[in-house]
C-alpha cells in the first residue's frame, strides 16, 4: 500500500514519492499495524484510506538526457 492517511479524511501522508511501499502487518478492531519502507511500524485508525498497489515510475531508466546542459538543469555539476 502507499499513500497512506495518518489521521482519517487528512489526506495522504506517508509513502508517496516513487520507490516507496509499505506492508499491512496486522488489523484489529480500530488500529491497523503497517510496516513501513524503513521498517518503523506505524499503528493508524482503521477509518484512514490508502492505495493499494506499488508506486514507481517505470521510465526513470528509459528517458535519455540528450546533452549536459539537461544534467546541469536538475543541478547536477560536472566531474573532473
Amino acid at each position: 500500500i502507499h499513500n497512506i492517511e495518518i489521521n482519517p479524511n487528512s489526506g495522504g501522508k506517508l509513502c508517496r514519492s516513487s520507490g516507496s511501499h509499505s506492508q499491512l502487518i496486522n488489523r484489529k478492531s480500530n488500529k491497523a499495524i503497517i510496516k513501513l519502507n524503513s521498517s518503523q511500524i506505524k499503528s493508524i485508525n482503521t477509518e484512514c484510506r490508502a492505495t493499494i498497489g506499488f508506486m514507481f515510475n517505470s521510465q526513470t531508466n528509459i528517458l535519455k538526457l540528450g546533452k549536459a546542459g539537461r544534467n546541469r538543469w536538475k543541478g547536477k555539476k560536472p566531474c573532473v
